[in-house]
């Protein structure tokens, strides 16, 4: 379950770096970084993901867990049910808004 997790929870927290930097309006850097990560980590998001693998891990029992091809659709599914949502696209807004306009500037490195 906590394979799942990290996988889906690191893959999410790219693409949402992907996200606010794909506009160019910021530069990468270690505090914006730290931002993207806070913001997924106190996101519904984050809490759907959690609550869909444990009850995937939950209602697959003790033989299913071994099936890797049930774990890896069931990671599949919620990455594309996430990558590219509008809950997602929200986080990116939450980023940008949070970081304000001058942060690009100000963060280069």
């Amino acid at each position: 379950m906590r394979l799942m997790a990290y996988v889906v929870d690191l893959i999410l927290v790219m693409q949402l770096l992907f996200l606010v930097l794909a506009g160019e309006q910021v530069k990468i850097s270690k505090p914006l970084i730290m931002c993207v990560v806070e913001v997924y980590r106190d996101s519904i998001v984050k809490a759907e993901v959690h609550t869909k693998i444990k009850t995937y891990v939950t209602e697959s029992g003790v033989l299913n867990r071994m099936g890797r091809d049930q774990a890896f659709d069931t990671v599949d599914g919620l990455l594309k049910r996430y990558c590219e949502s509008p809950d997602i696209v929200q986080l990116k807004d939450h980023v940008l808004s949070a970081r304000g306009p001058a942060a690009g500037q100000s963060d280069a490195r």
